[in-house]
């Protein structure tokens, strides 16, 4: 059998190097380009120089490198605990197993998103230069290259993200639906809130760096927030409900019949093991808690970092605005 296919982005952190080192080392070729840019622009090779024009771009960069590792080994024991529960033999097992580890091509993906780019760039930087505007045209030319490379390397994340999570939620297809026990399909929950850290991450450093209130509705990278967040949450539980739903349904029916004096129908229910000694009060209770079961597998923890990770973005750029104007504040 052939080696499974790995991305690139997953790839420059499958080797021996630690993944950490990896993401140091990520951006020292951009800081070394743009060493050559500020010296053929005649800009002063200071700190406050690299530090306005490359901090965001370094910090995405490597951030994603690492963050994409991280996420793909979670994605990986989620996966795995899903497997566990499957009903499945173990040729099935180790197929399924295969089909996860062996990514596809994303050149489709990186062909959008560096489309996507070019336009992107073209609004801010390329046109200025077009029309020589540009006061540092290197510099431009610098720029329009990394927000490329950003718009790239963050599809391809997310390409990976989804890719995974579609494998997961098909595998809980063959985990039976056993209402006392939710906590098995889990890990689909775990995988959409995990992968939203890697995305909220990145739109925290824009935050910081490169954000104004007017980029909430002319940045292209904010257009995509939303409707990406809902594909993250959406694709592992996509189809779990309703599957949930329908179990509770049946077994409520089981026992409102078993309520009304046919005992042969709770031996189809959950409960069908354990039926000595069994009362009208103790079905009455049993149907309450299968009630009050949520259709969803997620608990209050699991919520609560939910919530945590989607208003990071938000947190992160009111407390930059209210460090700068409490400065501006002591300045004046």
């Amino acid at each position: 059998m052939k080696n499974p296919h790995t991305p690139l982005l997953l790839k420059l952190t499958s080797g021996k190097i630690p993944p950490i080192i990896v993401a140091l080392l990520v951006p020292i070729p951009s800081i070394v380009a743009l060493t050559l840019v500020f010296k053929t622009d005649n800009i002063a090779l200071s700190w406050n120089n690299y530090e306005s024009v490359s901090s965001f771009y370094v910090l995405s960069f490597g951030y994603l490198v690492y963050i994409s590792h991280l996420i793909n080994n979670s994605h990986k024991k989620q996966f795995n605990q899903l497997l566990e529960h499957a009903e499945l033999n173990e040729e099935e097992r180790a197929k399924w197993s295969w089909d996860f580890r062996n990514h596809r091509s994303l050149w489709i993906e990186t062909l959008v998103a560096a489309m996507v780019g070019l336009g992107h760039a073209y609004f801010g930087l390329i046109r200025t230069i077009l029309e020589g505007e540009a006061r540092f045209e290197y510099l431009n030319w610098w720029r329009v290259f990394h927000l490329i490379m950003l718009w790239i390397v963050i599809t391809q994340s997310i390409s990976i993200y989804t890719r995974n999570m579609t494998i997961m939620n098909q595998l809980s297809r063959k985990i039976k639906v056993d209402l006392l026990n939710l906590q098995r399909f889990m890990p689909l929950t775990s995988a959409g809130i995990i992968s939203m850290l890697a995305f909220t991450g990145v739109y925290a450093i824009l935050f910081i760096f490169a954000f104004s209130i007017n980029d909430l509705t002319t940045n292209p990278a904010m257009l995509v927030l939303v409707p990406t967040i809902i594909i993250m949450i959406q694709r592992p539980l996509k189809g779990v409900r309703k599957r949930i739903i329908e179990a509770k349904e049946k077994e409520i029916s089981l026992i409102e019949a078993a309520i009304e004096g046919d005992n042969e129908a709770l031996k189809q229910s959950r409960i069908g093991n354990n039926l000595e000694n069994i009362n009208v009060i103790d079905l009455i209770s049993y149907k309450k808690t299968i009630e009050n079961t949520l259709e969803i597998p997620v608990n209050i923890p699991t919520a609560s970092r939910f919530v945590f990770f989607l208003i990071i973005p938000l947190l992160t750029w009111i407390a930059a605005s209210m460090v700068d104007k409490f400065i501006d504040f002591l300045i004046k």
